[in-house]
């Protein structure tokens, strides 16, 4: 009698485990749609502006995993100006009085453990007068095109501004205000093909 449970039992689980193994990969499948994605291409850029912020904020790097949150970023292609353009690369520009005014020269943002030794280099007269434009408070939100050829030596590519500024999550690390200008994000876009 014990034999015929046994192979009873095994019977019944052989069958019913596809069934359960189909449910739990359906569960996780839908969890991991809702929450993570694949990269996006034509978000406006305001909008991947305001995700790359949150990525920088929230993560220790700049979350390039392989699984993005769908909050962060993971834009390829962006729209600007009615036109479609490729993300070459997003450079930090420190505005802050701590780490000084300066463009780090790695293609994405550097670790914030890695600031302080992060290569970089100092911002040009187009890029002052930028900042300069924030700090007074223009361009809140805004996009700032440049047009300096010296700072995107490639055909085609244009080089765009966004503003980082100080939220309340940064004040725990950061002296200021809210509001008041961190720094930006410079966007080097290269037409979509």
């Amino acid at each position: 009698m014990k034999r015929k449970t046994v192979i009873f039992a095994i019977s019944i689980s052989t069958i019913a485990l596809p069934f359960l193994l189909w449910g739990l990969f359906r569960a996780v499948g839908g969890y991991l749609a809702r929450n993570y994605g694949s990269v996006r291409f034509e978000s406006p850029l305001q909008e991947a502006h305001s995700r790359a912020v949150d990525t920088f904020v929230q993560s220790k790097g700049f979350g390039l995993s392989r699984l993005k949150h769908l909050s962060l970023w993971n834009d390829m292609a962006v729209d600007f100006e009615g036109e479609t353009y490729q993300v070459r690369r997003i450079q930090l520009v420190a505005a802050i009085r701590e780490y000084g005014e300066k463009v780090y020269l790695s293609a994405t943002p550097p670790k914030k453990e890695d600031l302080q030794s992060a290569e970089s280099r100092e911002l040009s007269s187009e890029e002052w007068g930028v900042i300069i434009e924030l700090r007074k408070g223009g361009g809140l939100g805004a996009l700032i095109r440049m047009d300096a050829p010296s700072l995107d030596p490639q055909p085609g590519q244009l080089r765009v501004l966004a503003p980082l500024r100080l939220r309340s999550e940064c004040l725990d690390c950061h002296e200021g205000d809210l509001g008041d200008l961190a720094g930006a994000f410079a966007y080097t876009l290269e037409p979509f093909r």
